[in-house]
């Protein structure tokens, strides 16, 4: 606003600007986001990452899709750190070797982090995950965002112990008729 000398306004002066193709970008992500978060969840596959503090997974903060609701749980309010949400559903014996391939990803031993685990549901059910991401590093080679997917492989795991099992079982009655050949 210009003012005359006894502070009356007498003008208005400013500009504007056509902030159409912001919002119709804007609304595009906000449509594909909706999209993955949902292919995601029919997928079920779980994406996660974790921004990591002077390269440090302890205090990391997470970001999850379909993380907690794939185990039953409702999505917490807060952020979680990386030790806390670990410890909500991973077996603690399981949690050693979770934590020691994470840190190899981290300092570079290996170019990517993969490890199967076991999760306890909400409803006490016992699952197996198979979990696969890797570091982003800055410049300088500091690891700044731990990030991947995880995928139930229960079926898989399952389908693997019945095979064992079957294979035995032959092997038991291959052996078990080789003997009544030779009496």
């Amino acid at each position: 606003v210009l003012r005359d000398p006894d502070g009356e306004p007498i003008r208005f002066v400013g500009t504007s600007v056509d902030i159409t193709d912001l919002k119709r970008a804007e609304e595009e992500k906000r449509v594909a986001t909706e999209r993955l978060e949902l292919a995601t969840q029919l997928s079920d596959v779980q994406v996660w990452s974790f921004d990591l503090v002077e390269g440090q997974i302890d205090s990391a903060r997470a970001s999850f899709i379909n993380v907690w609701e794939s185990i039953g749980y409702d999505v917490p309010r807060e952020p979680l750190d990386f030790a806390s949400s670990m410890g909500v559903f991973i077996l603690p014996e399981d949690q050693p070797g979770v934590m020691q391939a994470v840190r190899a990803c981290l300092r570079g031993e290996t170019p990517r982090f993969e490890t199967e685990y076991r999760i306890r549901h909400k409803d006490g059910s016992i699952h197996w995950s198979l979990t696969r991401g890797i570091a982003r590093r800055n410049s300088s080679g500091v690891p700044v965002q731990f990030l991947g997917t995880s995928v139930d492989i229960t079926a898989l795991k399952q389908a693997l112990e019945d095979s064992r099992k079957i294979k035995e079982r032959l092997e038991l009655a291959v052996l078990g008729s080789k003997a009544c050949t030779w009496d």
